[in-house]
């Protein structure tokens, strides 16, 4: 092939083709889990309140609910991904062996929020949210007036079952705000590594259960009835392979989702095709690639709560 720019042109195009068709359809799991929050700017400032609002009577003047003096701050960063395609390639009309990896570009790009999302799952029992406490924690600050804390984290002890997911299912529906007013909130979807699939479709989809995992009933020597079938919905994640015992447990029916998907700039693709390139002349190589940029973090930790065996 002669590369002229009209065939590069028409060689690009293809490639790009190829690219947005893999990223337009590969499924994504991160808002499931989490808000997608656009980014204008080098980073994000972001004040929580301390509970969800619930109305009042009005009585006297209006009372202010301040969002919480401890904000807490994502910093945009910057991502790419590139492949370099040989002049020689070209010319010799070999440019379709790049087909398979730039679909696998394609299917990168579009999991970079489940990449970024996937850490902040995994590290929140180390990385701190905003009321100074890691976001998974045994002792978050309740800011009532009496004091006291709430827990969304077992770091231990508390191996995924039927009465180890009752437990974790009724501390967060019996969390209260800094009045002492239920919060209302509903966990409904169960996050689980492919080690624990098993487990969690027995627990939320099964009909019956043995008297031995099951909560609340009696002891007798026959298969009960699973009263959790349906408290939730189950999502496997192979992403999480790695903490093979570990679960999370989510209320996502509020507009505020317990992570935070920072999207400054969504992946766009790119091309270096300057016959005049300094990279054309030294290393006799075209570019293709994928830049973006964003962040990933926390919003409410009574969103959310996780557990391990």
């Amino acid at each position: 092939m002669q590369i002229t720019p009209a065939a590069l042109d028409a060689i690009f195009y293809t490639i790009n083709t190829l690219f947005q068709g893999a990223y337009s359809t590969t499924p994504n799991f991160w808002n499931r889990v989490a808000m997608l929050a656009p980014s204008a700017g080098r980073e994000n400032r972001y004040g929580w309140l301390r509970a969800l609002p619930a109305m009042r009577e009005w009585i006297g003047e209006r009372v202010y609910r301040n969002l919480e003096a401890s904000s807490y701050t994502l910093v945009n960063r910057d991502f790419e991904l590139t492949v370099a395609l040989k002049r020689n390639e070209i010319e010799d009309d070999l440019i379709g062996m790049y087909n398979s990896y730039i679909q696998m570009m394609g299917q990168q790009a579009a999991k970079w929020p489940d990449d970024l999302v996937r850490t902040v799952m995994q590290e929140g029992n180390t990385r701190l949210c905003f009321d100074g406490q890691p976001f998974f924690s045994a002792s978050h600050p309740t800011f009532a007036p009496a004091g006291g804390t709430y827990q969304n984290w077992w770091a231990s002890g508390l191996a995924l079952n039927s009465a180890n997911y009752q437990t974790v299912r009724q501390t967060m529906m019996s969390y209260v705000d800094e009045a002492g007013r239920p919060m209302g909130i509903i966990p409904n979807l169960l996050v689980v590594p492919p080690q624990l699939e098993a487990t969690g479709r027995q627990i939320l989809n099964a009909d019956f259960t043995a008297p031995a995992a099951a909560l609340g009933q009696n002891a007798a020597s026959i298969h009960q009835t699973n009263v959790l079938k349906g408290s939730a919905e189950l999502l496997v994640l192979p992403e999480l392979t790695n903490q093979a015992t570990r679960w999370y447990l989510l209320d996502n029916t509020k507009p505020v989702k317990p992570f935070v998907f920072q999207q400054r700039k969504a992946p766009t693709s790119v091309a270096l095709t300057d016959p005049q390139s300094e990279n054309l002349f030294r290393r006799k190589e075209y570019v293709y690639g994928v830049d973006s940029r964003g962040e990933a973090g926390y919003s409410l930790p009574f969103l959310c709560a996780a557990a391990q065996a």
